[in-house]
């Protein structure tokens, strides 16, 4: 409003008021995007061998050339921190992008991101179409389209994150190496949090939780706030957080539960988020993913 303001132009005649009109300037001078990183680095990353593997053949070629690549795998997997660290082993600035973002701030980053960036597109599957005819060719050709005219960008290496990557269009699949993360083995998640100051009895009780590290890190540091990592404070983190220490399943978990024994038949997502309150997406990524692997819900293509 205040720049609207600021542009008005009042047109008197003989000092009798006529008209007003709107001035047009050029858009505001934005600064080069895109933040260097310094951490994670590989060696502080935990993956399946099998996946470690990959990660370190195209991060040996990220580090002369462009590459575009997308990571699959449930949520909490290492995705979005595995992007950060090819920033940071590569020395190539880092741009975190997300579809709820304007159309014109996400082209104009693109525009004015640093040469040689990384753009990280979070949950790439789920981008609105608007947003989406902005991305596909600024990684299918390293273009960008603007009042009709073609613009290079700066030779920007793209990653993609995605829960679901069948949902991609096939051309687009087709510009990414795409890595699948497999989950942690209780084993590799145990070294995690060894590290990180937990003792056997903290371990088994997280993981009789979940294994999604990115909820874990939230525990500990819920714990840390509490004066330390340690069984008693995970006892009060749990309590507060509304996870039952024993079942191992929190308390929005034991409500879908409850909903679906009561039904005696098999529910579909959409009238599970209206019982529960929650969005669909809030469900398959933070209430299903651990149940589905301890085995309390099994998904058809009629339910859950």
């Amino acid at each position: 409003l205040a720049k609207m303001i600021k542009n008005l132009i009042h047109h008197y005649e003989n000092g009798v008021f006529k008209k007003t009109t709107y001035r047009i300037v050029p858009d505001e001078k934005i600064e080069p995007v895109g933040e260097v990183l310094f951490k994670p680095k590989m060696i502080d990353m935990i993956y399946e061998d099998n996946v470690r593997e990959a990660i370190s053949l195209l991060l040996n070629k990220a580090k002369n050339s462009t590459i575009n690549m997308l990571f699959s795998g449930t949520a909490g997997a290492g995705k979005t921190t595995t992007a950060q660290m090819f920033s940071a082993e590569t020395g190539k600035p880092f741009i975190y992008l997300t579809g709820s973002m304007e159309t014109k701030k996400i082209r104009d980053m693109l525009l004015n991101a640093k040469e040689n960036s990384i753009v990280l597109i979070d949950e790439i599957h789920n981008l609105p179409t608007k947003i989406a005819e902005i991305i596909y060719p600024a990684v299918q050709d390293g273009e960008i389209y603007k009042n009709g005219e073609r613009i290079k960008l700066k030779n920007l290496m793209f990653i993609g994150t995605t829960t679901e990557p069948q949902f991609l269009p096939k051309p687009l699949l087709a510009r990414f190496n795409l890595i699948e993360f497999e989950e942690l083995s209780d084993e590799k998640i145990g070294e995690l949090l060894k590290v990180k100051g937990c003792d056997e009895k903290v371990i088994g009780y997280l993981l009789n939780y979940t294994k999604n590290i990115r909820t874990i890190n939230l525990l500990l540091e819920m714990m840390k706030l509490y004066g330390g990592i340690n069984e008693q404070n995970l006892v009060k983190v749990f309590k507060l957080k509304k996870i039952n220490l024993y079942s191992g399943t929190s308390h929005n978990q034991d409500r879908y539960l409850a909903i679906l024994k009561k039904s005696h038949k098999s529910l579909g997502l959409r009238s599970l988020a209206i019982q529960l309150q929650k969005s669909e997406d809030y469900i398959k990524g933070e209430i299903e993913p651990d149940l589905i692997r301890k085995n309390l819900v099994i998904v058809t293509s009629r339910g859950r």
